[in-house]
Parts: C-alpha cells; structure tokens; sequence
C-alpha cells in the first residue's frame, strides 16, 4: 500500500471533501481501464490524494490533471500568489511519487481547460472533477467543455459548492438541477446521461 502523503502538500483540498473524491474513485471500474481527469490541480494536493488511492485501489485508471499553472484572478491578491509562477515546477515535484508509482497511467496536460478537452473524443472519458476557475462563465465553459467527453454513465463532480463560490454553484445548477446537490457537502457530484439540456 502506497502511504498519503496529501496533508505535506500546499492547497485547498480537505477532509471535507474526501467523500466527493471517494465516492468518484468507487464509480470507476476495476475490470476495465477507465480515464479520471482532474480540472485545476495548484501544485499537488489534491492531485495526491487522488493519486494514492488510485494506486491503493488497484484499478486500471488513468489519472489526467489539467492545469494551465499561470494562476487566476481569484488568487492574485492571496497569499499563495507568490507561488504561481513556479507552480507548475511545484506541481511536477510534488507527485513524482505518482509519475512513479502510476508511470504512464499520470499524465500532466499543461493546458487551459476547454483547450485540453479538444485532445479527448466524445465519451472516451469516465470522471471528470472541475476545480479550475470558479466565476460562473469560466465553470460554465469548463462543464459544456467536458460533459460530451464524458461516456454515458460516467460521473463528473466538484468542489467549491457553497455560498462562497456562488459561481460555480449557479453554473452547477443551471445546469444538472439540484441532482447534483449533495446534502450538508461542499461538493457535488453527478452521473452524465447525455439528456441534460444546454444552458
């Protein structure tokens, strides 16, 4: 068994959502290959935790995380800013342990979300988790991004579901409905039928 090492990794991600994390890594597979891609991944922490148990699990998945690491506006004014410009560098050596433990099954896209989703064809993905930019537009461009990747009765899911981020919230509902709403949880989390309406 692989050991966490998450909590040694600067971030956001917490014990609050573990869950949502937990509860798309038990949607994957175990007798098939399948794809997870990560939307926004800062320098490694959550990326970490989703990468051991990954590995910890056993199944054939491929852990894709998506970032552009050239920071946002929600993060100009934060403390954390001054990190940006070597997040990608930080990223990179914060889960090597994965690039060895998974080897060609991590794969780092350094990309702008909706750009790397042009890279996978329709349905081809299995879960995808949307934690990049949280204004309404850019959330709403990263979900009509990635939704027709994902395969029908593949999961997508993110985090920030809260009044904090009234953004991703509005963006979330508009267009799943409250099915995606996760009682008492700062994330949400959805199976994709390909039925849902556009905005």
């Amino acid at each position: 068994m692989m050991a966490h090492y998450w909590p040694t990794v600067d971030g956001w991600f917490n014990q609050s959502v573990r869950p949502g994390f937990d509860r798309l890594l038990a949607s994957l597979p175990a007798d098939r290959p399948s794809t997870l891609v990560q939307i926004g991944t800062w320098v490694g922490r959550a990326t970490a935790y989703l990468g051991v148990e990954i590995v910890n699990s056993g199944k054939p998945v491929t852990l894709v995380a998506v970032d552009h690491f050239q920071g946002s506006a929600e993060i100009d004014h934060h403390p954390r800013a001054v990190n940006v410009p070597r997040s990608e560098a930080l990223f990179r050596a914060n889960t090597a342990p994965l690039a060895t433990a998974l080897g060609d099954r991590f794969e780092i896209l350094v990309s702008d979300s909706a750009a790397a989703a042009i890279l996978f064809a329709d349905g081809s993905v299995d879960a995808v988790w949307i934690d990049g930019a949280h204004s309404y537009d850019l959330v709403k461009r990263d979900l009509d991004a990635w939704i027709p990747k994902i395969r029908a009765g593949g999961v997508m899911g993110g985090d920030d579901f809260d009044r904090r981020c009234p953004g991703v919230t509005r963006a979330v509902l508009e267009r799943f409905g409250r099915a995606a709403a996760v009682p008492g949880a700062v994330w949400w989390l959805t199976t994709i039928t390909h039925e849902e309406q556009p905005f």
